[in-house]
């Protein structure tokens, strides 16, 4: 600890030593710096709004990201300062790209020292040229930084391999500890030329083109999961691991299709950078990779006289505009992976129009598509039911109005419909039956509207249906919670990260919390299924309001390495849910979740959520 501490002092007052010495030589003196003293060890350079002259060797550029990440390239020194916590690279600021620059290229350039990027990321130290010289070209490029995911043995990493640490960061970022703490750690090597080996795929690419990989030496150890939902001393889906590296494709054409599990033989090369809220590495170009094999997910759970197959979907944006490819794979999902499950919730069902913001909130049109999709694909003639939002209110893609609906074969399953207002359901004895008035109806809270005050946006109201099968009745709340978008972001300069929807779902579970209760205090063995997209992790406030109803997730009963719907940039973490009343539980539910989107790149997927089906026995 007397070691790491007087380390820390010496980097603190390396870049003041060099700033008194300029403020003894008359305070005007531009200094020739090298990168490394220029970045200093932290995440703020020392010399802000100074001039200063920089020498290295460009290494690469790139366009510009967004308004606040300009274009440019990047230089590094041929030699470094042999201190691990000062990059030896810097960002050099060519937005127009009028500079006639080459890799290789020896330069010298007196710039002012800024730092771009949006206020709620953390910012690239970066110099805004006023005059470069070229000294020489066609120099070797620095040998890249080797990122591995834990030590070989011995004291440490060896020269030119560094330790990817598993901590994103312990302090609020109030010590700059590379050693310890991965936003600290990428830092320190802010620009430089690294090299991922024997990388692995644990994040397929996604529809940004974005790629994720591990160090071979972390994708051997196996396990892409969370270990356990109730182990909160454990990797939480909500802590990813450091050690999946994000490649961006910012300096490249496109990235390849790849499905989780696909491998590279031979180096990955390229630049840390740090782009929407997360550290990444922008290759040059990629090594031709080893691509996975990725069957067609099936569940073994199949209907039968008396047993009723239910399943929740997200079925990402589906809209009536959309191409016939896309209702043509969500029914093969349907029909070949859910095995045509007799009653079906969907979220993220949009209306006719798709996003065109005119008015339209009906979604006929879209689900007539779908059920015929199914059909033709050989599954059963689905009806459904949904109900109709305010225009504008319950928040997804503007203009598309998206919501929960259910499908049912109506050859099994009876959808009891009662008239009435479906804004304003009530819960009635009939003679000893539970009854709802009307069937199937929206449950209205102000958790689910638009807040200002408290920051919370207008989001999908619950959607109630009553259906009968083999004279048992069934209560199904299909739901779809808020986002998790407006949250700190877990690479972000806010440490550790603020969750400020979850106060809202935590309203909106305990909304649907007290309707349960309420169908339970008419009919104490009412069956009760709560199911759909609740945009959170099973150890949070929002699933604990739930399963203290008491609703059961079966879900726990499936191998952990299995529990997981999403898979976000490499991190597999469980969203959507099927919750049992307790006498749903007692007749041996059976949970399958069907893997048959979240490992496939987003090419190659009909939605980005994996759906679940439950089997209940009911004679």
């Amino acid at each position: 600890m007397r070691l790491r501490a007087t380390r820390q002092a010496l980097r603190l007052l390396r870049p003041l030593l060099a700033a008194v010495v300029v403020s003894l030589l008359g305070g005007c003196t531009e200094p020739e710096l090298g990168p490394a003293a220029v970045q200093g060890a932290g995440h703020v350079s020392p010399y802000v709004g100074r001039t200063v002259a920089v020498r290295g060797i460009v290494t690469g550029g790139a366009p510009a990201l967004n308004d606040a990440k300009p274009g440019g390239f990047w230089i590094q020194s041929a030699e470094g300062d042999g201190d691990d916590a000062t990059s030896e690279a810097l960002f050099i600021v060519d937005d127009a790209q009028e500079m006639s620059v080459e890799p290789g290229d020896d330069v010298r350039i007196r710039g002012r020292v800024v730092e771009v990027g949006h206020a709620e990321d953390l910012r690239i130290t970066s110099l805004e040229p006023i005059e470069i010289e070229t000294l020489a070209r066609g120099l070797e490029l620095p040998a890249p930084v080797a990122l591995v995911g834990r030590e070989a043995g011995g004291d440490g990493a060896s020269d030119g391999v560094r330790v990817v640490p598993t901590t994103i960061e312990d302090d609020g970022l109030e010590r700059f500890e590379p050693e310890r703490d991965a936003l600290d750690f990428f830092e320190s090597l802010e620009g430089q030329r690294v090299a991922i080996h024997d990388a692995r795929v644990v994040g397929p690419t996604n529809k940004y083109d974005v790629l994720v990989v591990q160090p071979g030496d972390v994708a051997q150890q196996g396990d892409l999961a969370p270990t356990s939902d109730d182990a909160r001393d454990a990797l939480l889906p909500e802590s990813p691991d450091p050690r999946s590296l994000r490649l961006s494709p910012r300096r490249l054409d496109s990235m390849p299709p790849l499905d989780r599990g696909a491998s590279f033989d031979e180096p990955i090369v390229g630049l840390v950078d740090y782009e929407y809220g997360a550290y990444r590495i922008l290759p040059l170009e990629l090594p031709r990779a080893a691509r996975a094999r990725t069957p067609r997910a099936t569940t073994s759970l199949v209907r039968g006289p008396e047993q009723l197959t239910v399943a929740s979907f997200n079925v990402l944006n589906l809209a009536a505009t959309d191409p016939a490819k896309k209702f043509d794979a969500l029914a093969r999902i349907v029909v070949e992976s859910l095995r045509s499950p007799d009653v079906l919730a969907l979220q993220e069902v949009q209306d006719d129009s798709g996003p065109e913001d005119d008015g339209v909130t009906s979604a006929g049109r879209t689900l007539t598509r779908l059920a015929d999709a199914i059909e033709r694909a050989g599954g059963p003639a689905y009806a459904f039911r949904q109900i109709d939002p305010r225009d504008g209110a319950d928040g997804g893609r503007p203009g598309a109005n998206i919501r929960v609906a259910f499908l049912f074969d109506a050859d099994r399953v009876q959808a009891v419909d009662r008239r009435g207002d479906p804004m304003n359901p009530s819960i009635e004895d009939q003679n000893g039956e539970l009854a709802l008035y009307p069937s199937p109806a929206r449950l209205l809270d102000p958790a689910f509207d638009e807040d200002p005050a408290r920051d919370w946006s207008g989001t999908r109201k619950p959607l109630v249906g009553h259906f009968r099968f083999a004279d048992h009745d069934l209560f199904a709340i299909a739901l779809h919670l808020r986002s998790k978008g407006a949250d700190d972001r877990a690479m972000g300069p806010v440490q550790p990260p603020r969750r400020h929807s979850e106060e809202q779902r935590v309203r909106q579970a305990e909304a649907v919390r007290d309707f349960v209760e309420r169908l339970y205090a008419v009919d104490p063995q009412a069956h009760v299924l709560v199911l759909g997209d609740l945009n959170e992790y099973p150890g949070r406030p929002p699933l604990d309001v739930l399963r203290g109803t008491p609703l059961i997730d079966p879900a726990t009963s499936l191998p952990p390495a299995e529990r997981f719907t999403f898979n976000f940039e490499g991190l597999t973490q469980q969203l959507d849910y099927i919750l049992l009343s307790p006498s749903l539980a007692a007749t041996a539910p059976e949970l399958d979740i069907v893997h048959t989107s979240s490992p496939r790149a987003a090419a190659r997927q009909a939605s980005d959520h994996d759906p679940l089906v439950v089997r209940l026995t009911l004679p």
